[in-house]
């Protein structure tokens, strides 16, 4: 499992919370995570964190690694499917990645609930 916050400054601030106060918070994550302390953010969060949105062919590919692997060790071909809960934009852009990595090889199959 691996945490991705990609939340907009606009969609996040509400009464509690400014857009300017997010601001802050967002360049002192990105602070943190340059200067070496992100180990230390996964830790106090509990699970390895990405800020900002994901590159899926790149998240998806390090799978597909994983599958081919598989594949040397005896088996033929192998089936990854993807889980996707979110709105349509994260569906289009998860559904790009895993056509993008499709191959006679490993067949990447999207499930998704749209919100």
């Amino acid at each position: 499992m691996k945490l991705c916050l990609s939340k907009s400054l606009e969609a996040a601030a509400g009464e509690d919370c400014t857009k300017a106060e997010l601001g802050v918070f967002w360049l002192a994550i990105q602070a943190a995570v340059r200067s070496g302390a992100s180990e230390a953010i996964n830790m106090e969060l509990g699970t390895p964190t990405q800020f900002g949105r994901p590159n899926w062919v790149k998240e998806l590919g390090s799978i597909k690694k994983d599958a081919l692997a598989k594949m040397n060790r005896g088996k033929s071909d192998e089936e990854v499917c993807v889980y996707v809960c979110g709105n349509a934009a994260l569906t289009a852009a998860v559904s790009q990645a895993c056509s993008t990595l499709t191959d006679p090889d490993v067949d990447f199959r999207l499930f998704a609930e749209q919100f």
